[in-house]
């Protein structure tokens, strides 16, 4: 499931639409272009470069809020994390796998490292397992403010 924030700032009006999670529907829908995408090297060449040497490679992504340790910004990411099998005769073909059923046989081995679509500086990615609207205290990108965080609802 995933589920909608709003975040704004009384004191400059600045606004953050969020989405965190993924939707079951959307995750089986979007999984075979991830994989591509990975395969194309749109993750990186580290990511790449395992997807070429392993077949059995998967990956798990959720959308999360990324904050950008530069500028301050705030931006929903594609959380995207590589893994290869612990058994080398465990196959994954013709099926997904997502964060509920990869740990007990895989192991992560490469995680996608964003930047900054505003400035190119690191960001730091949200935990979306302990992500609370009501205890998240986000500091506006351009008063520095806090910012108040409503929810705005879910989708699957």
């Amino acid at each position: 499931m995933s589920i909608f924030y709003k975040f704004s700032c009384e004191k400059c009006g600045y606004e953050e639409n969020i989405s965190v999670g993924s939707g079951g529907y959307w995750y089986a829908r979007v999984y075979p272009q991830i994989i591509s995408s990975a395969i194309d090297g749109e993750f990186g060449a580290d990511i790449q470069k395992i997807f070429k040497e392993h077949h059995h490679s998967a990956v798990v992504y959720s959308k999360v809020l990324a904050e950008c340790g530069n500028c301050g910004r705030y931006e929903n990411v594609l959380d995207v994390a590589v893994y290869l099998p612990k058994d080398n005769g465990l196959t994954n073909e013709g099926k997904f796998l997502n964060r509920f059923n990869i740990e007990k046989n895989y192991n992560c081995v490469a995680r996608f490292e964003h930047k900054c679509n505003f400035c190119g500086g690191a960001v730091e990615i949200f935990n979306e397992n302990t992500f609370d609207v009501e205890e998240m205290s986000l500091q506006c990108p351009n008063c520095q403010s806090l910012m108040v965080g409503d929810f705005g609802g879910t989708w699957d």
